[in-house]
Formats: C-alpha cells, sequence, structure tokens
C-alpha cells in the first residue's frame, strides 16, 4: 500500500512524537548518565514506536480476525517483553511480565472485532 504525501508526513509526525514520549519515559526512569546509556535510551524509544507502527501496519493486512488477534498477541508480547528487557533486564520478571501479557490478550482481543482495512475496501467496493 503506498502512502500519500499526507499520510507519510502524519506518520512521521506520529513517530517522532511517540519516540519522544518513550525516550522521555524511560529517560525518567533510568536517569543515563554516560554517553552510551543516552544513546541507549533514545534508541529504545526509536525502536519502541517503530515496533507500535509496524504492529499497527500489519495489523491491518491481516484478513482474518482469528489472524489479527494472534498476530497481535504474539506482537505485544514482544513488545511488552523488549519494554520488560531494556527497563528491568533480560531475567523474566513475572510481577511485570503477567499484567503486560493481561493487557495485551484484553487489547488484542478489543481490536480483532473491528473490520479488516481488506474487508473495508471490499465493502465499500460493492456499494
Amino acid at each position: 500500500m503506498k502512502l500519500t504525501r499526507g499520510q507519510s508526513i502524519g506518520l512521521i509526525t506520529i513517530l517522532l512524537i511517540g519516540a519522544v514520549a518513550f525516550t522521555s519515559a524511560a529517560w525518567f526512569i533510568l536517569k543515563p548518565a554516560s554517553v552510551i546509556g543516552k544513546l541507549s535510551t533514545v534508541s529504545f524509544g526509536i525502536s519502541l514506536m517503530v515496533g507500535l507502527i509496524a504492529l499497527a501496519w500489519y495489523d491491518g493486512v491481516v484478513r482474518t480476525r482469528m489472524g489479527r488477534f494472534c498476530f497481535d498477541v504474539i506482537g505485544g508480547i514482544i513488545l511488552a517483553y523488549w519494554v520488560q528487557f531494556y527497563i528491568i533486564g533480560a531475567t523474566p520478571d513475572l510481577q511485570y511480565m503477567v499484567p503486560a501479557a493481561g493487557l495485551v490478550l484484553l487489547v488484542s482481543l478489543i481490536f480483532s472485532f473491528r473490520k479488516s482495512n481488506a474487508q473495508r475496501a471490499k465493502q465499500l467496493n460493492q456499494h
């Protein structure tokens, strides 16, 4: 799917705002002192936002509701583990991962009820 100029500008704007928000939150939590720590925090914010945009983008590509639910759960848990890995550490922390996985399941279930972009386009072409 090709983006128009306005859609591209909107996507870049969302990416920048989200990356700044995630970087700021990580910066506030970790308070990096070294240059490597600061660069790592910035790259965390950017990579998390790129992951969220990729998850949202590919969510529109999946055609079935069950496929979208499974894709969202797997992608959401990967992103939740990325946050846990960066903020807490490499050892899985069940006090974080269980509520995060529950939240991912709930949000994935809610989003799986909506129609996919392919279904909407098909419906528009019929009228």
